[in-house]
């Protein structure tokens, strides 16, 4: 694997991820933790968040020419006495994984403060709408929803 330390910060990777949910080259996606049915990722992510001070968020997007892509968040909170978790700021970590033709990739993005708690979740609810949006166009192209666990295999 390919290890590759960027000069970018996690923000670039933030917005990568948007430009390649909006893409039509889409025909796969799946994301951790998943939520049971009835229950949005999102909340389940500001849960873990709120109970715990830190949450990963991972995105696993198969592209048509065969590529996988893997996007690693880890949300943490900068804890201060006194301070709730849900007002503490907020250091995010990234990086991505991609692999094809038998080769692979890992870059990994300097950590970006994100302010507070309610400024990520602001982020994390336009992240969810666009997964949903890629999700729904990737159906409605009749490509189905990639398992994750046979990447695994």
């Amino acid at each position: 694997m390919q290890v590759i330390v960027s000069d970018k910060s996690t923000d670039f990777l933030l917005q990568e991820l948007k430009d390649v949910l909006k893409s039509e080259k889409v025909i796969g996606l799946a994301r951790l933790p998943e939520p049971r049915p009835g229950i949005r990722y999102r909340d389940v992510i500001k849960k873990i968040f709120s109970l715990a001070g830190s949450v990963q968020a991972i995105v696993f997007i198969e592209m048509e020419d065969g590529e996988k892509r893997v996007y690693v968040f880890d949300l943490e909170a900068a804890i201060k006495p006194g301070t709730p978790l849900t007002e503490s700021k907020v250091k995010v970590k990234g990086k991505y994984f991609k692999y094809k033709d038998g080769l692979s990739q890992v870059v990994y993005y300097k950590e970006s403060s994100e302010g507070k708690a309610e400024d990520v979740f602001r982020m994390i609810d336009e992240m969810a709408d666009l997964y949903e949006a890629a999700y729904e166009q990737a159906f409605s192209r009749k490509v189905s929803a990639i398992d994750i666990y046979y990447w695994l295999e």
